[in-house]
C-alpha cells in the first residue's frame, strides 16, 4: 500500500538511565497511561501492507510526543524567563491519571532542552523522514489506546465510551470522507465509533496534514477493554480475537480508500 503511514508515539515502555525522576515509581505504576500494546496490534498490518510504522521506545512519561514542543509552563519547567504560568496541555506528566505523582518538582531547563534534543525531535524526525517525501498526497494513521472509563478530568465524565475514538481536529487534519470511511469499516466488524469526541486529535496529526494538498492524517483511539486487563496491563483472553477484526477493519478501509477519487496517491 503505497503513501500510507503509521505512528505509534505512547507505545514505549523505556525509560532512560538520565531520567531520574522516575527512577523510584514502581513498573505497574510506569504502565498506567501507556498505549500498551498497540504497536503489536497494526504491526503484522503494516508489514503485510508495506506500510512504515513510526514508534517511539521511549515512555510517555520522559515526553510526551503528542504535544507541541512549547506546551510546558512553570509547573514542569524552571530557569528561563519566557515559561508560561499555566499550558493546558503539557510535554511532561506531573501525575499519572490514577494519581501517582511523576514529577514533584520542574525539570532545569537545561534538562528540558536535553530532553527535547534527545527523545522528542528524534521521533518527529523519524516520522518526517517517511512522510515529507510523498509530496503526492499521503494517509497517515496516528495509533493510540485510552483508558475505558473516563477520569474527572476528561470531558466525557459519566459517558460509557465506544470502542474506538477516531479523530481530526474537525475535519482540519483530514477529510470528512475518509474518517467516515474509517467509521463505516470499524463498524462492519461489531465496533461502536465516535468521531471527534472526546479527543480531537493532538501535535502528531497536526504536523504534517493538510487536507487541501492531499495530505492526511488520522488519529485512532481503542478502548484498552477490549484487549487488555487494565489493572494487570496484560493482553486479555480477547487479543488475539480483537487483532483479527481490527486487521480487518484498517485492510478494507485502506482498500476502500485508495478506491475513492479523492484519494489519487494510494
Amino acid at each position: 500500500m503505497k503513501n500510507v503511514v503509521f505512528s505509534v508515539p505512547h507505545s514505549g515502555e523505556t525509560i532512560p538511565e538520565e531520567c531520574s525522576w522516575l527512577k523510584d515509581v514502581d513498573e505497574l505504576t510506569l504502565l498506567t497511561d501507556v498505549d500498551r500494546f498497540v504497536d503489536e496490534l497494526y504491526s503484522d498490518l503494516a508489514k503485510r501492507n508495506s506500510v512504515p510504522l513510526v514508534k517511539s521506545e521511549i515512555s510517555r512519561y520522559v515526553v510526551d510526543l503528542n504535544r507541541h514542543e512549547k506546551q510546558f509552563d512553570v509547573r514542569t519547567v524552571k530557569g528561563h524567563p519566557e515559561i508560561p504560568e499555566h499550558s493546558r496541555l503539557n510535554l511532561y506528566w506531573q501525575k499519572t491519571t490514577e494519581g501517582d505523582v511523576l514529577l514533584s518538582e520542574p525539570h532545569s531547563f537545561e534538562r528540558h532542552s536535553r530532553i527535547i534534543e534527545s527523545y522528542f525531535k528524534p521521533f518527529y524526525q523519524k516520522l518526517a523522514a517517511e512522510i515529507e517525501p510523498l509530496n503526492s498526497g499521503f494517509l497517515h494513521m496516528d495509533l493510540h489506546s485510552m483508558p475505558s472509563v473516563p477520569k474527572d478530568y476528561h470531558n466525557d465524565t459519566g459517558e460509557v465510551r465506544k470502542d474506538f475514538v477516531i479523530c481530526n481536529r474537525e475535519d482540519e487534519t483530514s477529510s470528512r470522507e475518509l474518517i467516515e470511511l474509517l467509521s463505516k469499516s470499524l463498524q462492519a466488524q461489531g465496533f461502536s465509533v465516535s468521531i471527534n469526541w472526546p479527543y480531537l486529535g493532538g501535535e502528531v496529526v497536526k504536523r504534517f496534514s493538510n487536507p487541501s494538498e492531499h495530505k492526511h492524517s488520522i488519529m485512532v483511539e481503542i478502548n484498552r477493554k477490549l484487549y487488555m486487563n487494565e489493572k494487570t496491563r496484560e493482553k486479555s483472553a480477547d487479543y488475539q480475537e480483537f487483532k483479527s477484526k481490527l486487521e480487518s477493519a484498517i485492510q478494507e478501509f485502506l482498500e476502500s480508500a485508495s478506491k475513492l477519487q479523492s484519494t489519487p496517491f494510494l
